[in-house]
Parts: C-alpha cells; structure tokens; sequence
C-alpha cells in the first residue's frame, strides 16, 4: 500500500490549526513542514483516507486558510 502524496501551500497563521485538525481526526494524513519560510506543508495519505482528506483540503481552501495544494506524484 503506497500513500499519496500532496504539497500545500498555506497562511503562515493557520498551519498548526490544519495539523491539529487532521490530527485530531484519526490521523487521516501525516504532515511535514515542507518549507517553513514559504508556509508549505506536505502529507502523506493512506488510500483509505484520500477522499475524507480532500474534503478537509477543500474546507480549508474555501475558508481561506490554505492557498493551495496539489497531489505529487
């Protein structure tokens, strides 16, 4: 099983609010700070999580605490 792989890029001001979200929801995905002087994120994602893990994504986008993401490959 091989996760996938996503970059974002967020408000300095709101990472810690989006890994303690993910965190707290049974870990759907595992963070690293990318680049902390761009405010990049990077996750790893189980297979089982990738859809409940795009919709936080998505969430978070709309409310205006990340500006973007992508999945790598």
């Amino acid at each position: 099983m091989n996760c996938a792989y996503y970059t974002s890029h967020c408000k300095k001001n709101m990472m810690w609010l989006i890994v303690a979200h993910l965190k707290s929801n049974d870990n759907v995905a595992y963070h690293r700070t990318m680049d902390g002087t761009n405010d990049q994120l990077e996750f790893f994602v189980p297979p089982s999580m990738e859809e409940k893990f795009l919709s936080f994504l998505h969430a978070y986008v709309d409310a205006g605490y990340m500006l973007s993401f992508k999945k790598e490959r």
